[in-house]
């Protein structure tokens, strides 16, 4: 009901605005002649060498091509359309490349990763159907061909100054790969009943940019485990010729036992004769892991990895550490050395990654982006790279 009530206010507003337009016709025409189209080929190739203390080394390549295409229709009394379609093929797939890579690279096929309708009022805008969300608790990733998409009712509202407002409630998510070969498709595996979410990021302060984000995650009926809350609050101050940020997490996994988990961090960044330096850490209490959010680009810990994204900071009872070096040349080259340490108590030893990203702009719609990382942890090391060609339109 919560949904069809929110459904059909939007359809109303659309039906009222289609109704006051005496050239109705011509107007949504236009609307379709001003639409924007945008999207990409890409080429996108991934290695893994890994070694396993309780099994046999085993390495694993990939290689896909697709892309994407987008079109947004133009206004239209305030409303507009918007769709998105990616495609993946397998060129390649070298020794266990499907074993090593099914749950998010190796697929064939396609995906409407984007249908929606939107319609903005003043400084409402509201939005309903396939789409991608970028906030701190639910965040899509596009690091592989498919970029990962959701099904939503979002609303957003910049009325207070220096301010937006973000409520939504997510019903579906699209992740990457099926698996078996499979692109993603939609479903409530990681949206259980639904997420229920509000974003407010505030600039009212000079310099001190703050972001907080509350998300529930409904429990799933005779589950066992109660709905899942998170919250995530997270302070930058730019105090030249550095900026200083603090985060911090408390999640609640919906168990009856061990739930409540805390993460912490602070980050200093700034600019030294064109490189920018930036050094983090985080720490968790010991009670239980913490929830990082839903989407694989809710990677939002400062202590993370170049490409294993720092998930093992958000384990309980874990300090981490990150230092990476950037510099961008001025012929369309740039450059990013990273050193990231997680340490979990009870742990043998800690794991470290080190990395190396190069990215090069070729021309105006032709880029490539060349990463190596450098794995060592307790229960198993490996080595990984990927390679990206992209050309956009």
């Amino acid at each position: 009901m919560y949904k069809f009530a929110k459904l059909s206010l939007v359809t109303s507003i659309a039906l009222a605005s289609f109704a006051t337009s005496s050239v109705a016709s011509d107007s949504l025409a236009a609307a379709f002649k001003d639409g924007k189209t945008k999207g990409a080929v890409k080429v996108i190739h991934f290695a893994r060498e890994r070694s396993e203390i309780s099994a046999s080394g085993r390495k694993g390549d990939v290689t896909v091509a697709g892309g994407y295409v987008n079109y947004v229709t133009g206004n239209f009394n305030g409303l507009r359309a918007g769709v998105t379609f990616q495609h993946s093929s397998v060129l390649n797939d070298g020794d266990e490349g499907e074993a090593e890579y099914d749950s998010d690279v190796y697929a064939h096929g396609s995906v409407m990763s984007e249908s929606y309708l939107g319609y903005k009022i003043n400084n409402t805008d509201i939005k309903i159907g396939r789409q991608h969300i970028a906030t701190p608790l639910v965040l899509n990733s596009g690091s592989r061909l498919i970029k990962e998409s959701f099904e939503a009712y979002m609303i957003s509202n910049t009325d207070i100054s220096n301010t937006k407002i973000v409520a939504g409630y997510i019903t579906k998510h699209q992740r990457r790969t099926e698996g078996g070969g499979v692109v993603g498709e939609f479903d409530n595996q990681d949206t259980q009943d639904g997420i229920s979410t509000l974003y407010v990021k505030n600039n009212s302060v000079e310099n001190l940019t703050l972001q907080a984000q509350y998300a529930n995650i409904a429990k799933v009926d005779n589950s066992g485990i109660d709905d899942k809350t998170l919250l995530y609050v997270e302070a930058a101050y730019k105090l030249s010729p550095v900026t200083i940020a603090v985060q911090a997490y408390n999640t609640d996994n919906g168990a009856a036992t061990a739930s409540d988990g805390e993460l912490y961090g602070v980050k200093i960044s700034g600019k030294v004769a064109g490189v920018t330096l930036t050094a983090g850490f985080t720490t968790t209490d010991d009670e239980a892991t913490v929830l990082r959010g839903v989407g694989q680009g809710a990677y939002k810990t400062f202590a993370g990895g170049p490409i294993s994204s720092g998930g093992s900071a958000y384990n309980a009872d874990t300090d981490s550490y990150q230092v990476t070096a950037a510099y961008k040349f001025n012929f369309g080259l740039s450059a990013l050395i990273s050193h990231s340490e997680w340490d979990t108590e009870g742990f043998a030893e800690e794991a470290t990654e080190t990395g190396i990203v190069l990215g090069y702009k070729i021309n105006k719609n032709l880029s490539t982006k060349i990463m190596y990382s450098d794995y060592d942890g307790t229960y198993a090391f490996d080595k990984r790279s990927r390679v990206y060609l992209t050309y956009a339109f």
